[in-house]
């Protein structure tokens, strides 16, 4: 199918043949008809996008701080690979559309093959042939109501959500600044709930639309004449809202306010403008600034667009879904006028034009810009084009790898150095995207690319599956893997749950499975030299491993018990992994305690003893409480009258017969290189995996037992 992208790169706005999205449960595949360019959010998008990189960089100077963060703890290649897969990206653009369900997945059956919808939300309603839209983002439309006008539903959402926001109704006065597309529908519905609307804008063009389509009074920018014509039109009492839809970095729109609103007015913003204002003004006014959330209650909450959670309707009236549908509804009743307000529509093969139009390259006056797709639904019997094939190399190497999940880690750290490996070729990459599959496959040099990872698990050419997904994937991808007969390196965590461990281990023994997990400490350089610096005369060890972890962003996908499993199964099993290695013993018993309270996220700070059968102990110390400018991680071994430290694995120091040695280096290793190298050389000997099976299990099976002895408060043993 074809989607409109923009090369973050370059700024380009491209049409680019990508794989179709996957279906999935809680949502539904459409077909668009229509979809409509936001010239704010969009044309902001875009102009960044064609800036230089100091451009952007000053755009974004928060960035900067982000990447000499990077460089400071993982050194110069990383950084440069984490800054090259961002760069070398695309970015999916829209979030407005309707058009007609060709699938619906599980937990969406109100929904059928056939329905008429609306859909939003930036990475779903996007501008391509098909989108896939979770139930919250996605409604039906009625059979009187035109797609091309239906298509605007989430932009109407968002101006219902200011309207919200503004608490006007039957006979308030109502000041709309900034008349583009929201600011246009805004004085429509507005009208429709029987408020009086005064708009203003720099443009007398949009003032005149406007006006043309009920606006009550309009004016073009001046400070002393918005005054005025307030003055005549409230007889003197100020409006009672004003509503901000205007895109500027000026503070102007905030500085007027107080001259032309009421006692106690509020402000809404639901345009990004400079924020400077008049304190003492809007405090003797006792003004109430408010901010627009977008479409409505429900934006940015995984848990309502990406689950499906909605909110009580006693408790939140207008949500983002509720807001789209009253939009399509006052549509279905006649109450909105759309057709004044399309000035261009553009086939989806003229995208590239429409930005233009959009962006003021040609010069031609435009407010609502729509592309139009292809009218031809697919049939039941056609299969919906999930894989995308790039030129093959047809050259006979020694192994073929597949991919399934590329997000920034396995872009900075695995593609690069399989990439790097002799005998190898890049077969197939499945990511959750048509956009990510595509470029990644492109930029890698992959030779084909798919949103539906059973076509690596079922391709007979691949040898060897890679699997970087969300965590939740990882145990039932492998096991599809192990059926088919792949070799399999997953990244940690294996497993989220005691019954995921049990499929892959049967798995894994009924089909002789060969399995790796990235486990990458192991393999880093100091790590090794301690390993082989430790001699038999040095157990039992006792072992303290510090991780100062930093805080995560309460949304983060790791902390989501369902994707990510928590910090504890997504990353405390390397520490567990490593301290296994290092002792060369089983874990017999762990007694791990949470530290609780004061806002603290659970399980985020933690401290877990591990007891082993040759009577070695460790401590792990895990924080999230720490300066992400600390050092992250530091190892502690003490063992038969030395002492060993590895710190944050730049440095290796050896205290032993009272001398002390020590080694550093600039950079980290942490082992990806070499895990990554070790493998690939396994698959092409057909030998033992790097890491025996046995102690993948245990690891996974202690950092299980970790988190339930938190909960019990009691130790609990391990039995493998």
């Amino acid at each position: 199918m074809r989607q409109v992208l923009q090369d973050i790169k370059t700024g380009e706005i491209r049409i680019v043949e990508v794989p179709a999205p996957r279906l999935q449960r809680g949502g539904v595949l459409v077909q668009n008809a229509f979809s409509v360019i936001s010239a704010g959010t969009e044309r902001q998008s875009v102009s960044l996008g064609q800036k230089s990189l100091i451009g952007k960089v000053r755009e974004r100077p928060e960035v900067v701080k982000k990447v000499l963060d990077t460089l400071a703890k993982e050194g110069l290649r990383t950084t440069l690979a984490r800054i090259r897969a961002q760069l070398e990206a695309y970015r999916p653009m829209g979030y407005s559309s309707a058009g007609t369900v060709i699938a619906v997945g599980s937990d969406a059956e109100e929904f059928q093959v056939g329905d008429k919808v609306a859909c939003g939300g930036g990475g779903y309603a996007m501008h391509a042939e098909i989108i896939f839209v979770p139930r919250n983002l996605c409604i039906k439309v009625p059979d009187n109501v035109n797609l091309l006008y239906a298509a605007f539903t989430t932009l109407g959402a968002i101006a219902l959500q200011g309207i919200h926001q503004a608490e006007v109704g039957l006979g308030d006065n109502v000041m709309v600044i900034g008349l583009g597309l929201i600011g246009q529908l805004l004085v429509q519905l507005l009208k429709a709930g029987g408020c009086r609307v005064i708009g203003v804008d720099l443009r007398e063009r949009v003032v005149e639309l406007a006006s043309k389509c009920g606006m009550d009074k309009g004016i073009v920018w001046d400070k002393g004449e918005i005054e005025r014509l307030v003055r005549e039109f409230t007889d003197g009492r100020g409006v009672d809202a004003v509503i901000i839809t205007a895109s500027t970095r000026s503070s102007e729109p905030m500085r007027i306010v107080p001259d032309i609103i009421r006692d106690r007015g509020r402000v809404v913003l639901v345009g990004r403008v400079g924020t400077t204002f008049p304190y003492m003004a809007y405090s003797n006014k006792e003004l109430e600034i408010r901010m627009s959330r977008s479409y409505g209650p429900g934006r940015y909450d995984p848990n309502y667009e990406e689950k499906g959670i909605d909110y009580p309707i006693g408790y939140v009236p207008w949500t983002e879904r509720r807001n789209m549908e009253e939009f399509v509804r006052l549509l279905s009743l006649g109450k909105l006028n759309l057709e004044p307000l399309i000035t261009h529509i553009f086939p989806l093969d003229k995208a590239k034009e429409a930005y233009d139009v959009v962006l003021g390259k040609k010069k031609e006056f435009s407010i609502g810009v729509v592309l139009q797709y292809p009218t031809e639904l697919l049939k039941p019997e056609r299969k919906i084009p999930l894989t995308v094939k790039h030129k093959e190399k047809g050259v006979k190497q020694e192994i073929r790898v597949g991919f399934i999940g590329a997000g920034s880690f396995a872009q900075a750290h695995l593609l690069p150095n399989v990439q790097r490996m002799e005998g190898v070729v890049l077969r197939g990459i499945a990511t959750g995207t048509g956009a990510n599959a595509q470029r990644i496959g492109e930029r890698f040099g992959f030779e084909y690319c798919t949103t539906d990872y059973q076509d690596i698990i079922n391709d007979p050419d691949i040898d060897c599956v890679f699997i970087a997904t969300r965590n939740n994937l990882h145990a039932r991808a492998t096991a599809d893997a192990v059926r088919a007969g792949k070799a399999v390196f997953v990244e940690k965590p294996l497993a989220l749950t005691y019954e995921e461990l049990e499929e892959v281990i049967n798995t894994v023994e009924e089909h002789e499975g060969r399995v790796m997990v990235g486990f990458n400490r192991r393999f880093s350089l100091y790590i090794r030299e301690l390993y082989q610096s430790i001699t038999e005369h040095d157990f039992p060890l006792v072992i303290a491993y510090r991780v100062n972890a930093g805080p995560l962003p309460s949304d983060h996908w790791v902390l989501d018990k369902e994707q990510g499993g928590g910090r504890i199964q997504a990353e405390v099993c390397h520490f567990v992994d490593t301290l296994i290695f290092l002792t060369r013993s089983k874990p017999l018993q762990v007694f791990a305690y949470s530290a609780r309270g004061n806002g603290i996220p659970p399980n985020d700070n933690l401290t877990a003893n591990i007891r082993f059968q040759n009577e070695s102990i460790a401590s792990i110390i895990y924080s999230g409480l720490g300066d992400d400018s600390f050092p992250k991680e530091r190892i502690e071994v003490f063992g038969g009258g030395a002492v060993y430290v590895v710190d944050d694995f730049r440095e290796l120091i050896i205290v032993k017969g009272g001398k002390r040695r020590r080694r550093k280096q600039l950079s980290q290793d942490k082992g990806h290189k070499e895990e990554v190298r070790r493998f690939i050389e396994a698959v092409k000997r057909g030998g033992e995996m790097p890491i025996p099976f046995e102690e993948i299990v245990a690891t996974t099976l202690t950092t299980l037992k970790i988190e339930e002895s938190i909960l019990a408060g009691k130790p609990l043993d391990i039995e493998i």
